[in-house]
């Protein structure tokens, strides 16, 4: 004899709510209510979120409801019978257990997602960010560029002369630059009118805006400071290891809530959101540094950009966008810079 079990049924076109058996019956389903008796085959049930406690909702094409205390063999029958079942996120699957079950599981999985994101996933990001063909970061960064040109840049106004002492003083400080990070760099100056800022994208460009060369008064050192701290960005990849961190978790928080529909999306979202952590800062400032040693610029003038970004920073720091505002001012980096270089 099949299991009968019970709730009420919500007919889709009045509030009132019908008690009501549902059992199985061959290759299909019985609905019994003090109304009538229906038989309903499996398509013509939509698919259903399985419940193992609380209320399982089953819901017919026609627009009508069944709802009963949910259970595995209420689910088993269901399933028997042919009805879809979507597919479960982890999350739901530990919250329709017991609530003290679920309250460990969960402290269980903040630890271990602490520990990846702590651990393994910045490893995880450099290695992943290492086999990213040099043909597919530059479709990225020629992406990235246009929608960041579109809403924030504009042609540079700066003096024609000024700009081609910029561009030469990029040539110094690239010339013996080998590698596949630094393949067809390009520096672009543009104007902005959200403030000073410098920026390194995926595919070897590098943003430097009219605003950032008027605040050190076109100090061609404390220029060449910060244009070196962009080229430590592409040695080190951060872009793209900030890419590959911020999509993997997205995966992972789209495993856990069961839909997968933004993992992708969030690629694009994540180059134009670039925040570098305090790390990958650290990592560009030694970079920059030791590269003005090497082309004989004195670092010291870099402090200049640090500390005038300071004050910037206070007066139009609540108009520049995140992805824009990767130069914070810090006495400490200041510092840093004004360290002579070591003796050759």
């Amino acid at each position: 004899m099949s299991q009968v079990f019970s709730g009420i049924l919500l007919d889709g076109q009045t509030a009132v709510k019908w008690p009501a058996t549902l059992a199985a019956e061959g290759t299909g389903l019985v609905l019994q209510w003090a109304q009538g008796q229906r038989q309903v085959q499996a398509q013509e049930v939509l698919p259903i979120h399985p419940s193992r406690r609380g209320v399982q909702f089953v819901r017919l094409a026609d627009g009508s409801t069944w709802e009963m205390a949910a259970s595995p063999e209420l689910l088993a029958v269901l399933v028997r019978a042919g009805v879809g079942v979507q597919r479960e996120s982890a999350l739901a699957a530990v919250l329709h257990g017991d609530w003290r079950i679920a309250a460990m599981a969960l402290a269980f999985l903040a630890g271990v997602l602490t520990a990846f994101y702590v651990g393994l996933l910045p490893s995880v990001a450099d290695f992943g960010a290492a086999l990213v063909p040099q043909d597919l970061q530059r479709r990225l960064g020629e992406t990235t560029l246009r929608q960041v040109e579109a809403q924030w840049l504009l042609p540079s106004a700066l003096p024609t002369q000024q700009r081609g002492d910029i561009q030469a003083r990029f040539v110094l400080l690239t010339q013996d630059l080998k590698g596949p990070e630094y393949a067809r760099l390009e520096l672009l100056i543009r104007k902005s009118w959200v403030g000073p800022n410098a920026f390194a994208l995926p595919g070897n460009f590098i943003v430097l805006t009219d605003e950032l060369v008027t605040l050190v008064d076109g100090d061609l050192d404390a220029i060449s400071g910060v244009l070196a701290h962009e080229l430590g960005h592409l040695k080190h990849r951060h872009g793209l290891r900030s890419v590959v961190q911020s999509t993997a978790l997205t995966i992972l928080g789209s495993a856990l809530i069961g839909d997968y529909s933004t993992a992708l999306a969030a690629i694009p979202a994540a180059l134009g959101h670039l925040n570098y952590s305090r790390h990958f800062e650290t990592e560009a400032d030694a970079f920059s540094r030791a590269l003005l040693c090497d082309v004989h610029i004195d670092p010291a003038k870099t402090a200049l950009f640090f500390d005038r970004a300071a004050t910037a920073q206070g007066e139009v720091g609540k108009l520049i966008p995140t992805y824009l505002s990767s130069h914070p001012g810090s006495q400490d980096r200041a510092a840093y810079f004004r360290k002579a270089c070591p003796a050759s």
